[in-house]
């Protein structure tokens, strides 16, 4: 299904140049703005060739908390394609979406999705409780690590 969507991006992308200079310096091809590495490599699996693509996250940083600068969300704008995973997982990916007044240079990978399809519905980090476990019991194995909330679904894909 994925493979599917970038594909369908890829080519509206191409198909939306109208005879236009490209936005980039990079000989012809499209120039295509990711978040995660899994979509970076999807987009330059399938553009091979045509595509120059580049994650908006810089190395080492927590997509989470990430926030561009203004200079990095002009640069973001001027590719010929913005493509995350959905609002709710990349809240920074929404905030880059909004900006970019061309929406036909966005594309959500959630909001592609065909809603209708069944998916694997996502699960809940942490353990089972076991008989003789009560909720007020300390919670020894508990982890330590930032919760969010997907939705009925989890976007994850890696």
């Amino acid at each position: 299904m994925i493979f599917f969507v970038a594909v369908l991006a890829l080519s509206l992308a191409a198909c939306g140049k109208d005879g236009h200079q490209q936005s980039s310096d990079h000989k012809g091809k499209l120039d295509v703005k990711t978040t995660v590495y899994p979509l970076k490599s999807f987009a330059q699996q399938i553009g091979g060739k045509y595509v120059n693509v580049e994650s908006v996250y810089p190395k080492g940083v927590d997509p989470h908390t990430y926030d561009p600068s203004q200079k990095q969300m002009v640069d973001i704008g001027k590719s010929d394609l913005f493509l995350y995973t959905d609002d709710n997982l990349e809240p920074v990916a929404k905030k880059i979406a909004k900006a970019i007044n061309d929406k036909d240079k966005t594309l959500s990978l959630e909001s592609a999705l065909d809603k209708n399809k069944d998916l694997l519905k996502g699960e809940e980090h942490g353990h089972e409780h076991g008989e003789g476990h009560e909720h007020g019991e300390a919670h020894e194995d508990e982890h330590e690590h930032e919760h969010h909330h997907h939705g009925k679904y989890d976007p994850h894909i890696w």
